[in-house]
C-alpha cells in the first residue's frame, strides 16, 4: 500500500512538469507545421497597397537566405537606427543617452559597429535549427521592375515561452517610409502568419520615443522598466487593444 501511495505521489509531482514541458515542444513544435510562409498585400495609411511577406527564418528560408538580402535587410536596421539616433555629436540628451547605451551593449556606435551587430542577429536567427524559432516580415513598395523593401521584423519563440506567445525582436522602417503606417503592418503580419499568437513581448530603449509611441498607439501596454529598456506586451484579448487584428483582417492573401 505505501509503494502504491508513493507512485500515486510521484504521479501528482512529475505529471504537471511533463505537461508543461508538453506545451513547450507544442508551441515550437506547431508554429513549424503550420504555414511557414506568406505573402499578402495591405494597404498602408495613404491606401497605396504594398507587399507583405513572412516566413520561418532557416538555412533554406526564401527572403533572406542568400548574402545579397541578407545585406539588404540588415542594412535597413543600420540605416534606419543611425538616422534615428546615430548622430553621436546631437548634444540632445535622448541621443547622448543611446550613445552611451549602445557603448555597453555594443561597444561600437558606428555604422560598421551596428551593420556588424545586425547582421551577427540575423545570422543567428538563420542558424536556429533548434530550440528558439524565428520568423522574419518585410514590407516592400511594389515597382514594375520589381519591388524596394521599405521595413522589417524579426520575431521569435523561445523554448521557455508559454503556449501562443512571440518576442518581437527587431523592427525598422525606412525613414523616408516612416508614418505610413508600415510599423502597424510588420506588427500585425505576425497574427497572420501565426494565428495561434495571444501574446507579443518587446523591449525598447526608453529615448526611443517615436517608436514607444506607435506601439502605444496600436495598443501595446508598458509592463516594466529595466536599465535602460522598457518592456511592451500586447495581449490579443484585450478589447482595448485590438488593432493589430482589425488590421491582419484587412490583408489580401496573394497567391504567387
Amino acid at each position: 500500500m505505501n509503494i502504491l501511495k508513493q507512485i500515486q505521489l510521484l504521479v501528482l509531482i512529475f505529471a504537471p512538469i511533463y505537461l508543461f514541458g508538453m506545451d513547450q515542444i507544442s508551441w515550437i513544435e506547431q508554429t513549424k507545421s503550420c504555414q511557414s510562409y506568406g505573402v499578402w498585400a495591405a494597404k498602408d495609411c495613404n491606401n497605396k497597397l504594398v507587399l507583405v511577406e513572412g516566413e520561418i527564418i532557416s538555412n533554406n528560408g526564401m527572403i533572406i537566405a542568400s548574402a545579397y538580402d541578407l545585406i539588404i535587410v540588415a542594412t535597413l536596421f543600420t540605416d534606419t537606427m543611425e538616422a534615428m539616433f546615430g548622430k553621436i555629436y546631437d548634444k540632445s540628451e535622448p541621443c547622448f543617452h543611446y550613445a552611451k547605451y549602445m557603448i555597453q551593449s555594443a561597444q561600437k556606435i558606428h555604422h560598421n559597429g551596428l551593420y556588424d551587430a545586425y547582421i551577427q542577429k540575423i545570422k543567428t536567427a538563420m542558424q536556429q535549427d533548434q530550440g528558439d524559432l524565428y520568423y522574419i516580415v518585410t514590407v516592400s513598395e511594389i515597382r514594375e521592375n520589381g519591388k524596394n523593401l521599405l521595413g522589417a521584423a524579426i520575431f521569435d519563440i523561445q523554448k521557455n515561452f508559454e503556449y501562443g506567445t512571440v518576442e518581437l525582436e527587431l523592427i525598422a522602417v525606412k525613414l523616408e517610409a516612416q508614418s505610413m503606417g508600415l510599423g502597424t503592418i510588420l506588427t500585425s503580419a505576425i497574427l497572420k502568419l501565426l494565428p495561434q499568437v495571444k501574446r507579443i513581448i518587446i523591449g525598447v530603449h526608453q529615448d526611443n520615443f517615436k517608436a514607444i509611441g506607435v506601439f502605444e498607439h496600436i495598443g501595446f501596454r508598458r509592463t516594466a522598466s529595466l536599465d535602460s529598456a522598457y518592456h511592451y506586451e500586447y495581449l490579443t484579448e484585450w478589447p482595448a487593444s485590438q488593432r493589430l487584428q482589425a488590421y491582419a483582417a484587412t490583408f489580401i492573401e496573394l497567391k504567387i
